[in-house]
């Protein structure tokens, strides 16, 4: 259930298996060794916030092979992963094992971000460049349900004035853009440009693939002001570049205060 856009379905899964593992840290530290590197960033994403509930609700906070094994799969490590959320979950989760247990070998200024994982708003490509490389249109021999499913990640991922002013989407304004705001005095922040990075993520990085989720994505859509329980993969493929976006500005740009 972690890889389902069902989001009901995916937090019951998590609050189940939270359940099940709390006191059992050799099976959680298997399912470690085992999901950790699957090629899907929700499933990691999640399978860190069960690592984390366990260890905050049952005898993991005990486990000293927990905490070793958390640090060593994401932070030491040559290349650190940059989803915001996966990160929070260890660092806290090694945090609250030390308090329990004495963690020898770990250092602790790995675990605290930022993380100096390198990005420059330079990195954003432009809108010409996205659109002319992602939006599907009737002459390049697609179905119409293709190029639905295709350009409404395009379209969902408009920010407030992306397209101009009003054509925006509901996720890129009030989901993607306003998770970024504490960032947007920063020399040179462009919404718009990150959204552009987000597309190269979702097409490039995740490889999202519209002949795949086709079937599947044409039957779900959001009216504004509502969240589905269900949503569509193209959005799933949204969350994720938006943690990962969110990582990096966190690595590299000093959030506003207050």
């Amino acid at each position: 259930g972690f890889s389902s856009p069902y989001r009901l379905l995916r937090d019951v899964a998590t609050k189940a298996a939270v359940n099940i593992l709390q006191d059992k840290p050799e099976v959680v530290i298997s399912l470690v060794d085992v999901f950790d590197d699957v090629n899907d960033p929700y499933i990691q994403q999640r399978l860190y916030a069960v690592v984390h509930g366990c260890v905050m609700k049952g005898y993991c906070c005990q486990s000293e092979r927990l905490g070793h094994l958390v640090y060593e799969k994401v932070f030491n490590v040559a290349s650190l992963r940059t989803d915001i959320l996966l990160r929070d979950y260890a660092r806290c989760v090694i945090d609250f094992i030390g308090q329990h247990v004495t963690l020898e070998s770990i250092d602790l200024t790995k675990i605290e971000p930022p993380y100096h994982v390198s990005f420059s708003f330079d990195d954003c490509p432009d809108r010409a460049t996205v659109e002319g490389k992602y939006r599907l249109d009737s002459t390049m021999g697609f179905s119409d349900d293709v190029i639905y499913t295709q350009n409404k990640i395009l379209g969902s991922m408009e920010t407030e004035y992306s397209k101009g002013v009003g054509e925006y989407g509901d996720f890129g304004r009030y989901t993607f853009e306003s998770a970024l705001r504490r960032w947007d005095d920063c020399e040179g922040y462009s919404a718009s440009q990150l959204r552009n990075y987000a597309l190269q993520l979702i097409f490039d990085k995740y490889q999202f693939d519209a002949k795949v989720y086709v079937h599947h994505d044409k039957y779900f859509m959001a009216s504004r002001g509502n969240r589905p329980v269900m949503e569509r993969f193209g959005k799933k493929y949204q969350w994720m570049a938006m943690y990962e976006i969110l990582g990096l500005m966190q690595d590299n740009y000093a959030m506003e205060s207050g």
